[in-house]
């Protein structure tokens, strides 16, 4: 989803990238809502952004397009899947689950970029960069270790966004 959206707005401008993009969610949330109503809002904000795109002129990359596209159903599907897994694991063990796979799916990519790049010190952890890694707040580990399905992300959590409770707030 990101490599795609970056590739995006290497190609077309960002506005129009994330708006592109964004058909994704409103594509999800129209479709999850079970109202034949719904559905027209992706519709009618899928005519909008041809209208800003203009494509008849020929000044859209169709790659960008494309790309943007990807990070569209990127973004869908990473919804409906964080819905699941969110669903059938307590608070964040699956997110534990989660990011060795998201790891894997991005060093597919990101590995060939990489080779001839990487030296032994930046493969091991013993490079210049170390210390200041190390030397990060003592608070975050707290903060981490408090965190719920509520605090995590709101794609863990049971409640839509907008009703989810915010970091440190009660009831």
């Amino acid at each position: 989803m990101t490599i795609a959206f970056l590739a995006a707005i290497q190609r077309i401008p960002l506005g129009t990238a994330v708006a592109v993009e964004f058909l994704g969610p409103l594509t999800v949330a129209a479709v999850r809502s079970h109202s034949k109503r719904a559905l027209a809002w992706p519709a009618l904000a899928l005519v909008g952004v041809v209208l800003l795109t203009e494509p008849w002129h020929g000044g859209i990359n169709a790659f960008g397009l494309g790309f943007a596209g990807l990070a569209a159903i990127g973004w869908g599907t990473y919804i409906l899947l964080t819905q699941r897994i969110g669903d059938s694991f307590a608070g964040i063990t699956g997110l534990l689950l989660t990011v060795p796979v998201a790891a894997a799916t991005a060093a597919v990519l990101g590995i060939p970029q990489a080779t001839g790049h990487l030296t032994p010190g930046a493969l091991t952890g013993r490079n210049e960069a170390a210390p200041t890694l190390s030397s990060t707040s003592s608070v975050e580990p707290r903060r981490v270790s408090r965190a719920t399905a509520h605090t995590a992300s709101p794609g863990l959590s049971p409640r839509p966004p907008a009703s989810a409770r915010r970091p440190g707030s009660r009831g």
